[in-house]
């Protein structure tokens, strides 16, 4: 892919910087007074939201000492990972600096450590993090995850056949370049930290050439996200739906760049390449078509800083009239915040645990929970297993409340109440295979699902009346759906 096609991505991050590093000092300034819960939050919104590098590596060092915060090594290399992406190590016009190379080099050296004492499931665990936090970032985050796939690169832009060199070189053999007199020392046990038969180089023949423009070092085998070209080309679709018009021409390119790709240590003849490129395509346009966040909440009981996109703050109006008082009492209660009765009354006892709950996520305690956190509370205690959260987060899912409406999220949440037979979710799940929605018709399963909602005995009557009502409806419609072949 051409590295010049890189270069509108970035500008936005540029732009950005000065905002984001007014919210990186005010969080110094809250680790100095030692409110290491609100500093935590800050360079968490700062690193994720704004991009803001020096939060980044903040908190991949805090996450990997455990210290003023939990200890989580998974965490640690999600944020020196997005600290070594960061466009701003190469977007920059000044030389590369002392310690904009000491940044960059000691994240790498970070990544390989933490990585080499992650099982499996712990870097599949980073990657997914690492997606939704892209992801969370609309259709730029979109181009970025596609960009990562594409190519094997782990800062800075992909080699193009124009570049200064012609492909990736040994980097053992180049950090000799960084004593350019102009410039600064090498790094402190760079040469060490980075194994030249693992990394490779891509750029000018000098590293602080042109002030580091056109830099890219590549790992082969220890970052999480792997050159994948379905991921790639879907994530490039994906960025394309979501109305961002460079996406289109990245997709575009890098589907003519999959025919030009070999697959395989033997030439393949053109046929048997058209059908491994038309497999790529088809997946591609699979995820495409029903991508989902990996997560519906962040995982790792770490703060969800995902911003707003304008369907989003529509479902989020219409929390305080549509979420009942109920639901937000049963999700407090069931992580153990309140103790009293699902009254509706929010009182004193009501105030007192959300003050407790909002103190957990590093918020001002004023006992008001704000729609956001409303829906964090809720999906908190779904994902814990509070089968009434898990039917209420379906709900919302289905009717748009809170969350964009997402017929898939919905039955996955009704799904996981059901499996509690919860009589609601039960009969929900009936209703999304009566109706087909995001499934298809299926008037059997519906049927099973309207039964087994009927055999809870649910107390609630008028539940019990439409199941009820669906059945008998059920049960003429399928006597006579021969008939309509």
């Amino acid at each position: 892919m051409r590295a010049g096609s890189a270069a509108l991505i970035i500008l936005c991050f540029v732009l950005c910087a000065g905002v984001a590093k007014a919210d990186y000092a005010e969080g110094y300034q809250a680790y100095l007074r030692g409110d290491y819960t609100r500093a935590v939050s800050i360079w968490r919104h700062a690193a994720w939201v704004d991009d803001d590098v020096d939060a980044q590596a903040q908190l991949g060092d805090l996450y990997s000492a455990g210290k003023y915060t939990s200890y989580d090594p998974i965490e640690a290399y999600v944020w020196y990972f997005m600290a070594v992406i960061n466009p701003g190590h190469t977007s920059k016009v000044e030389r590369v600096a002392q310690t904009q190379l000491e940044a960059i080099f000691g994240g790498i050296k970070n990544l390989d450590r933490l990585a080499a004492q992650m099982s499996s499931d712990e870097r599949r665990d980073a990657e997914m993090r690492i997606i939704y936090i892209l992801s969370s970032r609309g259709a730029e985050g979109f181009v970025k995850l596609g960009e990562l796939y594409a190519e094997d690169v782990l800062f800075g832009s992909a080699c193009s056949p124009g570049d200064v060199n012609s492909g990736p070189q040994r980097l053992g053999a180049l950090l000799s370049t960084l004593q350019d007199s102009q410039t600064t020392s090498v790094p402190p046990n760079v040469s060490t930290a980075l194994d030249p038969s693992v990394y490779l180089y891509c750029g000018p023949s000098n590293i602080s050439q042109n002030g580091g423009a056109g830099t890219s070092v590549f790992r082969k085998n220890s970052s999480v996200l792997q050159k994948n070209s379905v991921d790639a080309y879907a994530y490039f679709l994906i960025a394309r739906d979501r109305g961002y018009k460079l996406a289109g021409d990245l997709a575009t390119e890098y589907r003519s760049d999959l025919d030009a790709i070999n697959f395989s240590r033997v030439n393949l003849n053109k046929p048997d390449h058209d059908k491994i490129v038309k497999r790529i395509v088809s997946k591609s346009q699979e995820i495409e078509l029903s991508w989902e966040p990996p997560f519906d909440i962040y995982p790792g009981g770490h703060s969800d800083e995902s911003p707003f996109g304008f369907e989003r703050t529509k479902a989020l109006s219409r929390v305080k009239t549509e979420i009942p008082c109920s639901s937000i009492q049963g999700a407090l209660a069931f992580l153990g915040f309140y103790k009293g009765k699902a009254d509706c009354l929010f009182g004193a006892g009501t105030r007192e645990a959300t003050m407790r709950y909002q103190a957990t996520l590093g918020h001002a305690t004023s006992g008001v929970l704000k729609p956001e956190d409303v829906v964090l509370l809720i999906k908190t205690a779904a994902t814990k297993g509070h089968s009434a959260s898990q039917e209420r987060l379906g709900e919302m899912y289905f009717a748009g409340v809170g969350e964009p409406l997402n017929y898939a999220r919905a039955r996955h949440w009704f799904e996981m109440a059901a499996d509690q037979k919860d009589p609601y979710a039960l009969y929900n799940l009936g209703i999304i295979y009566r109706d087909g929605l995001g499934v298809d018709v299926n008037f059997d399963q519906a049927a099973v699902y309207f039964m087994e909602a009927q055999q809870t005995n649910c107390p609630d009557q008028r539940l019990m009346d439409e199941i009820r009502k669906q059945l008998v409806a059920l049960g003429i419609r399928k006597t006579a759906q021969p008939a309509a072949h």
